[in-house]
C-alpha cells in the first residue's frame, strides 16, 4: 500500500511527498506498518546517488556531497524567495563538525554549480553566504530547531554555526 500526495512547496518547485509500506518478504498484512517517508522534488538536480538500505528496503539516495549542494542551494535562495530555513544552517553545521563524515569538497562545488544553473536567485559564490539577508533569514527561527533534536545532539549558537558554515564555504574554492 501507498499514499501519495502531491504538493506545491512553491510555484516553481513540485513536490512530492509520498509514504510507502512495506513489510519483510512473508511479513504482515496490508496496510503495512512499517514506511518508508520520501519527498521528491521533481524539478531539482540530482547529482549523484548511491545505494543504500533502510529497514531492508534498497533505495537509492543522494550522494552525502549532493544534500550539502542542496542545502547550500536552498539557503542561498532563501533571503530572495522570503523563506525561512534555520535547519539548513544546523544541518550544514552538523555535517561538517560533527558527522565525522569525509566530505569531498570539490563535489559540493561542483554540484552547487550544476544546481545553481537552473534558477536565477542562485549565484554559486562565497557573497552569497555572507549576505546578511541570507544570515538574518537563518538566524530567525534557529532556537527552535532545539526542541526537535534527539537526546545528546545540543543545538549549537547560531553564531558558531554560521561561522562553520562560512568556514566551510571558503574551503570550497568558490568564486568571490
Amino acid at each position: 500500500m501507498h499514499r501519495v500526495q502531491n504538493m506545491r512547496l512553491f510555484d516553481l518547485i513540485p513536490v512530492m511527498l509520498a509514504e510507502v509500506g512495506y513489510a519483510l518478504e512473508g511479513c504482515g498484512k496490508k496496510p503495512f506498518k512499517q514506511i518508508v517517508e520520501m519527498q521528491v522534488a521533481l524539478s531539482e538536480v540530482g547529482c549523484e546517488t548511491q545505494q543504500a538500505e533502510r529497514e531492508g528496503v534498497p533505495l537509492h539516495v543522494p550522494v552525502f556531497e549532493n544534500i550539502l549542494a542542496e542545502k547550500l542551494k536552498a539557503l542561498a535562495q532563501q533571503a530572495t524567495r522570503d523563506i525561512i530555513r534555520s535547519n539548513d544552517i544546523f544541518d550544514l553545521w552538523y555535517f561538517t563538525t560533527e558527522a565525522k563524515h569525509p566530505v569531498d569538497k570539490d563535489k559540493v562545488a561542483a554540484y552547487l554549480k550544476r544546481k545553481a544553473v537552473r534558477w536565477d536567485d542562485v549565484q554559486p559564490c562565497r557573497a552569497a553566504f555572507f549576505d546578511g539577508n541570507v544570515e538574518a533569514h537563518s538566524a530567525e527561527a534557529y532556537g527552535a530547531i532545539a526542541a526537535k533534536l534527539p537526546p545528546g545532539v545540543a543545538l549549537s549558537p547560531f553564531e558558531e554555526a554560521y561561522d562553520q558554515l562560512r568556514a566551510f564555504v571558503n574551503s570550497l574554492g568558490l568564486p568571490a
